[in-house]
């Protein structure tokens, strides 16, 4: 209908999945390459699907790693 600006939305998306594979990088000393899609969105609530892989520095093979985040 009307435009709205969801650019503070988006900040926080970022920084809730930048902490999560922040915590994750120093945890297992990784380097993780990370995702997020939009799955759900109304004027109350937003659901979000984020996935991607990680390599750890004593892993032989990468890993998946996902999650939902709710507002």
């Amino acid at each position: 209908q009307g435009k709205r600006d969801y650019s503070k939305l988006n900040k926080e998306i970022v920084k809730s999945i930048r902490q999560l594979v922040e915590q994750d990088e120093k945890k297992n000393k990784t380097d993780v390459d990370i995702h997020f899609e939009v799955k759900s969105a109304s004027d109350s609530i937003i659901s979000i699907f984020y996935y991607g892989m990680g390599n750890a520095e004593i892993s032989a093979h990468p890993y998946k790693i996902w999650g939902t985040i709710n507002y």
